[in-house]
């Protein structure tokens, strides 16, 4: 399948997600949402980015298998959990916000790993736009979704990600995130 078709696929699978999601939160729900796996965030060389887009799902797979093993702090950020709760909240804010976790380019179909790749410009965009953000915004986001889970814990996620974005941002990388599925 085509790195474009591929892409299509993944984005309209992750639609429905969401329109479920937001559905069921609409009806006043107050369930958790549905966690795929663990997230982490990698700040990446741009080279490495370009390389990644023209690359097949299985050498995608192979670099992701890679650098989980390898990279380190200050590149690496863990999101756990948090990210898919976190995603969603930063998701009713401004525009750039939607690329700290799950946005960007998908470089794989989901089977196995859901992947974003944020590109260096998207990168300094949404940067910016995490050093808005404060606790108590996130804390106001969180609860007009209905999502519970320990503000603590998400705030400290969303922190450890704003680092990474501010460090990729002042070092032309970009952003990879990656989820297990």
């Amino acid at each position: 399948m085509s790195t474009e078709g591929r892409g299509t696929d993944l984005l309209i699978r992750e639609l429905c997600l969401a329109i479920l999601d937001e559905a069921s939160l609409s009806r006043g729900s107050r369930r958790e949402l549905r966690v795929t796996g663990l997230g982490r965030h990698f700040a990446i060389l741009a080279e490495e980015a370009r390389r990644l887009e023209r690359s097949e799902e299985t050498e995608v797979i192979s670099y992701l298998e890679k650098i989980e093993e390898e990279w380190e702090r200050p590149w690496l950020a863990d999101t756990d959990k948090t990210w898919r709760p976190l995603h969603h909240s930063l998701l009713t804010g401004p525009s750039p916000l939607s690329y700290a976790i799950l946005g960007g380019r998908p470089l794989t179909n989901g089977q196995r790993y859901l992947t974003r790749l944020v590109t260096p410009e998207q990168v300094r965009q949404t940067s910016g736009a995490l050093a808005e953000v404060e606790e108590a915004w996130l804390r106001e986001r969180l609860s007009q979704l209905g999502l519970r889970g320990e503000l603590r814990w998400m705030w400290e996620s969303l922190t450890e990600v704003r680092d990474l974005f501010a460090l990729a941002s002042a070092t032309d990388r970009a952003v990879l995130f990656t989820a297990d599925a």
